[in-house]
């Protein structure tokens, strides 16, 4: 097991005791911006992650495929074709006939084999949660022969749903895992209670009242629904549900879970509580920008003078409005500003599990954010 989450966090803590009581070892990777090479050294069976690092070498990946020539684009689709065929199959349990075993053998080593070496080549079980994540990323990996499955849950109560290899569906968190309860307020906040649950907030007894309703359920603060075959879909945080001054809820979590599938943005910060429409703060991948920039010959003394280049904000004004294009109007990206950094833990905008926060990013970029809605 290679663990790169913080210790603290209840998700990686509970996986690593799991993995040592089953005798396994547990390598621990001490630099998250090294995380490719501590894969590579590792080369793990089991992993927790979060969504942002799948989101980013899902965006590198594609990337790469659409530089590539057209008759290597369409085998890469092939392949991915025909692993998702073959991954479906085993996974029902159903016989493999031999065309597709055949076939199977050339798309493995010609291209899911190299997605899966990544990683280390021997992985079995990726853990993956901590916030929303894209069922189509999910099924890209599966399609690879790496699985992925999510879980649902928070320090206050633990494990509320969690996928497994057998019941896992894409975009969803699994099934309600045995002896917790799961329903719904009339806001749609999930609402939890089950053995596994605190007793109450070390001397807090105020806001130990207050997550809690009047039969004992935890307020998770989530928005979410359970489908007709049982699993859990969370939608966004309570918190962070954006209302425009037209009465208008949107789920941010959505509009940036779709643009940080882009290769050329490593992280993004959407506004929109309170105004009259949806804007965003872009944080660029810059190396990606940069070696952009150097193919269109576009010359800049530092990364401030670049992010403020006309030929710049028309590149993301296209990214922005492809990626959000099936969105309805009112969720629209209307105006946008390229920060000059990108979000990290050591600057205040990033938590130790990669989600973004919302309060100190809307107080740090206050100048900013006021810009894009000057009339």
């Amino acid at each position: 097991n290679l663990a790169f989450l913080p210790l603290s966090h209840v998700f990686e803590r509970a996986w690593s005791y799991f993995i040592l009581c089953g005798n396994g070892q547990v390598d621990y990777c001490h630099d998250t911006k090294a995380i490719n090479q501590f894969l590579l050294e590792s080369r793990p069976h089991y992993m927790c992650s979060v969504p942002r690092m799948w989101e980013k070498i899902y965006a590198t990946i594609q990337h790469g495929i659409s530089q590539a020539p057209p008759e290597q684009q369409q085998g890469f689709k092939w392949a991915l074709a025909i692993g998702n065929q073959y991954e479906t199959l085993k996974k029902e349990g159903q016989p493999i006939p031999e065309e597709l075993q055949q076939q199977y053998a050339v798309a493995d080593a010609k291209v899911l084999k190299n997605i899966r070496n990544i990683f280390g080549g021997r992985n079995k079980i990726f853990n993956c949660g901590g916030a929303a994540f894209s069922g189509e990323i999910a099924e890209f990996f599966f399609s690879a022969g790496v699985l992925l499955l999510q879980g649902y849950g928070m320090t206050e109560c633990f494990v509320i749903t969690v996928a497994n290899s057998e019941h896992n569906k894409f975009g969803t968190c699994g099934p309600v895992v045995p002896l917790m309860n799961v329903k719904f307020s009339e806001e749609g906040e999930i609402l939890a209670k089950g053995p596994s649950m605190m007793i109450g907030y070390y001397k807090d007894p105020e806001l130990t009242k207050a997550s809690l309703t009047e039969d004992g359920y935890m307020k998770t603060g989530d928005v979410g629904f359970i489908d007709e075959e049982g699993y859990l879909s969370i939608t966004d945080r309570i918190k962070d549900m954006m209302k425009t001054s037209g009465g208008k809820y949107i789920a941010p979590q959505h509009v940036e879970t779709l643009l940080k599938e882009d290769f050329y943005i490593d992280n993004v910060a959407t506004i929109g509580d309170g105004r009259k429409y949806v804007s965003a703060l872009i944080a660029p991948s810059f190396e990606a920008l940069e070696g952009w920039a150097k193919t269109k010959g576009i010359s800049y003394a530092n990364r401030e003078e670049l992010v403020n280049k006309p030929e710049v904000i028309a590149f993301y004004r296209e990214i922005i409005d492809n990626r959000t294009k099936d969105l309805g109007q009112v969720e629209q990206v209307k105006k946008f500003t390229i920060l000059p950094n990108e979000f990290t833990q050591e600057t205040g905008e990033l938590t130790a599990t990669m989600k973004i926060k919302r309060k100190a990013i809307n107080e740090k970029y206050a100048d900013i954010i006021e810009a894009m809605y000057v009339e």
